[in-house]
């Protein structure tokens, strides 16, 4: 609990958590950008079906993947995450 407040309070931009969510809409866009470089066909694919990949994967940016990752794998990503 500890951890998530220290990267919400002290790493995180200051917008990230406003009432216009900014930031995390900035965030949402580079990975948008970078799937479309790295993974072009699941982008192609999930372009024909008008899936929207922000509606899954916002919450995830929120809560800094704490409820959707089993503890020890998300212990990894927030290491990696607090190294950089």
């Amino acid at each position: 609990f500890w951890c998530l407040v220290a990267i919400v309070e002290t790493i995180m931009p200051t917008d990230y958590y406003s009432n216009t969510l900014t930031a995390s809409q900035v965030d949402q866009r580079v990975l948008q950008d970078l799937l479309s470089e790295k993974l072009p066909r699941l982008m192609a694919h999930l372009g024909q079906h008008h899936v929207d990949l922000s509606l899954i994967t916002f919450n995830w940016f929120l809560v800094v993947f704490a409820d959707s990752l089993i503890s020890n794998i998300l212990l990894r990503v927030w290491d990696a995450f607090l190294y950089e």
